[in-house]
């Protein structure tokens, strides 16, 4: 649902604004630990037993030979102050990969998990966001211009057949702007004209 898009095109701003400071000093990301912790729930890492045992579990079963010597307390001090190598980080991050998505630029990432600086995950989840809000709204408008022809013939009844070709269009576009307004999610405020027609039916009620 375009809503659904909205909000998560808003969390992933807020989380923008979150990452640095007015000096650009990053906060919210301020250990290796942390960072690594976000970069499995942006890929959507599954998470059973706990983070710390699950992706022990993983690297070992998915690239044995890789990490048959790696310890619970090495993973463990990943998500603390401690990062791995860059060798052996570029192993976990190709791990990974066999399972999870990275629509993101993977030397970026790298270099984030081990000294922080620019967020890497903003712009491309932006981007796809965006692009299913639009697509999304834009295909609910397409399908109710059918129930507006539908609804305009119906609410007309009888009239219907003394309104003008020119009359019936400007009952349809008026209709076609509502739903268009109604269904864009960037509209973040109701036009008074809409706001006027709803006083106005509820008068003509009393």
């Amino acid at each position: 649902m375009p809503r659904e898009l909205v909000y998560r095109v808003t969390n992933l701003i807020k989380i923008r604004e979150m990452v640095t400071t007015e000096n650009g000093k990053e906060t919210l990301f301020d250990t290796p630990g942390k960072r690594l912790v976000h970069l499995l729930d942006q890929i959507g890492f599954q998470k059973d037993r706990g983070i710390i045992t699950d992706l022990h579990t993983y690297l070992l079963n998915t690239q044995p030979d890789d990490f048959s010597d790696l310890s619970y307390g090495t993973v463990r001090a990943w998500f603390a102050e401690n990062s791995p190598p860059m060798k052996r980080m570029s192993l976990v991050i190709e791990a990974l990969r066999k399972n999870y998505p990275f629509d993101y630029d993977i030397m970026h990432i790298k270099t984030w998990w081990k000294v922080g600086g620019f967020y890497p995950f903003m712009e491309s989840s932006t981007d796809q966001a965006l692009a299913e809000l639009d697509n999304e709204a834009r295909a609910t408008f397409e399908k109710t211009k059918f129930v507006i022809m539908s609804l305009v013939t119906e609410e007309c009844g009888e009239s219907f057949e003394k309104l003008s070709a020119d009359e019936l269009k400007t009952i349809s576009d008026a209709a076609n702007q509502f739903v268009q307004d109604f269904t864009d999610p960037y509209q973040t405020t109701c036009p008074n004209r809409y706001i006027r027609a709803v006083i106005r039916d509820q008068l003509g009620k009393l």
